[in-house]
């Protein structure tokens, strides 16, 4: 029987293909957030090859997905690969330009390249944003990173916001001690060696057997010409962290000690 509707079975042919194709995207969707989810079991597992595995599937399914390469991101830092680490975190941030966490994370891994300038201009990404909900980090990432390039001014300025935003009621954290902890070395690099043993003795009422803050405190000491002085917070270095690098090399710089 002749067609009189011919645009009718075209529109019937476009419609089924359009469903079939929709169909087949929420498939694909399905099975990458389940890849995903699966990535991100095996990454609180510390498996992270595992994890890398199932983000590539996903990644395969879903190129287009923030998510998906801001976890690429982090697997790779885990498996210290910065470089592909920054990659997909800049992915990560081309899709979604506001995407504070990837920011973040890229701002890490940068800062591990020594990457500081880089770093630097994402962070004041973030503190820019008033609406960035955990600012405390990136100041005291900023003042990490200004105290590297030498710029310790800016390196003091920082540290004091995120000092500031934890004792302005916030719950304090590791990140509180070494706000302290970079403080108190930027006090040291100036000379202003009371003020650094001063933050140092703050830090360490909060957290007493966190051994960085010793060690910091032990070159203080030193630059004060304080030989005896150093050579306790060395050995107190020891006592609180055992077996540890940081032990050793307080356990090195004891030994130079008169």
């Amino acid at each position: 029987m002749r067609n009189h509707y011919p645009w009718l079975t075209l529109l019937l042919a476009i419609l089924i293909s359009a469903t079939a194709c929709t169909a087949s995207k929420e498939k694909q969707m399905k099975q990458a957030n389940a890849y995903r989810e699966l990535a991100e079991a095996y990454f609180l597992e510390r498996q992270y090859t595992l994890a890398l595995q199932e983000l590539l599937k996903a990644e395969k399914l879903r190129p287009e997905s923030a998510l998906i390469q801001n976890n690429l991101g982090l697997v790779y830092m885990m498996k210290d690969r910065m470089d592909l680490s920054v990659q997909h975190f800049k992915r990560a941030i081309k899709l979604k330009p506001d995407y504070s966490e990837a920011i973040n994370n890229l701002a890490t891994a940068l800062l591990k390249e020594e990457e500081w300038d880089e770093a630097i201009d994402y962070l004041n990404q973030l503190t820019s944003n008033l609406v960035y909900a955990t600012p405390q980090y990136a100041w005291l990432n900023l003042g990490y990173a200004h105290f590297n390039n030498k710029n310790y001014a800016l390196a003091e300025k920082n540290y004091k916001l995120a000092i500031k935003h934890y004792e302005d009621g916030f719950p304090k954290d590791a990140s509180y001690i070494k706000a302290l902890g970079g403080l108190g070395r930027t006090y040291t690099a100036t000379g202003k060696l009371a003020e650094a043993l001063a933050v140092y003795g703050q830090a360490i009422k909060w957290a007493p057997r966190y051994a960085e803050t010793y060690y910091y405190m032990a070159q203080t000491y030193e630059k004060a010409g304080r030989s005896k002085d150093a050579k306790m917070a060395y050995l107190k270095v020891i006592d609180v962290a055992p077996d540890s690098e940081i032990a050793n090399r307080a356990a090195r710089a004891a030994l130079k000690l008169r």
